[in-house]
């Protein structure tokens, strides 16, 4: 399981039955709601699937929805996407080829009577160390900015396809890839040792150097 901006992308393997396997997987779900209800399910290592199995899909879809969020399906092999469509529920998810395109299918409403949440927002964060991720983002909501975070690269540009991020936080070393990825948005690169500098410096010294990138946040754009 890892978090790519606000959407949360469960990679399953094995069986999807009924049982202990159908009961870890509404485990690992059920911590993620109502709080993370934008998930992916990537189904490529998934070797079977029995009626059960599809039942806890269905649960989890409307579990997801009834959170505001959603869920995808991707990779699914050929055998499970054939229980789908014997079972005429293939209709009822949305289900892609890739990760990165059920990624961005969150940040593409599908219609303009699309009423749900559209994600995104006005600072992309990345840093692939889990704490100061939480610090920086934490730093920057509490201010009032709408925050995007990622842990790694890669995963980021997969972001910067779909969304517009005014500003892009960066952890040390990282600035160099993400201009040539995306030269339209303001890069700044965290200073190497910040997870180490008093927390009430560093979280003065993160503002003044966002505020002058930026500006203030929006009125009215408090939090994600």
């Amino acid at each position: 399981m890892r978090r790519v901006g606000e959407v949360v992308v469960i990679a399953c393997r094995g069986t999807i039955v009924g049982g202990p396997e159908a009961e870890e997987l509404q485990r690992v779900t059920g911590k993620l709601l109502p709080l993370e209800p934008h998930i992916v399910l990537d189904g490529s290592e998934v070797t079977f699937i029995d009626s059960a199995g599809v039942g806890v899909l269905v649960r989890l879809l409307h579990r997801t929805r009834g959170a505001s969020g959603d869920l995808k399906l991707c990779c699914l092999p050929r055998r499970v996407a054939e229980v789908l469509r014997i079972t005429r529920l293939d209709g009822l998810f949305d289900v892609h080829a890739t990760q990165e395109a059920a990624i961005a299918a969150f940040y593409q409403p599908s219609g303009p009577t699309d009423a749900r949440q559209q994600l995104g927002g006005s600072i992309l964060c990345v840093e692939d160390s889990p704490d100061l991720l939480a610090y920086v983002c934490s730093v920057l909501r509490a201010a009032g900015y709408r925050v995007l975070p990622c842990s790694n690269l890669s995963d980021a540009t997969v972001l910067l396809k779909v969304s517009s991020p005014r500003a892009i936080v960066v952890g040390a070393g990282g600035r160099e890839r993400l201009e040539s990825v995306h030269k339209a948005a303001a890069i700044l690169e965290l200073p190497a040792g910040l997870g180490a500098c008093d927390p009430a410096e560093a979280s003065s010294a993160l503002l003044l150097l966002v505020r002058g990138l930026i500006g203030e946040p929006a009125a009215g754009n408090m939090t994600t």
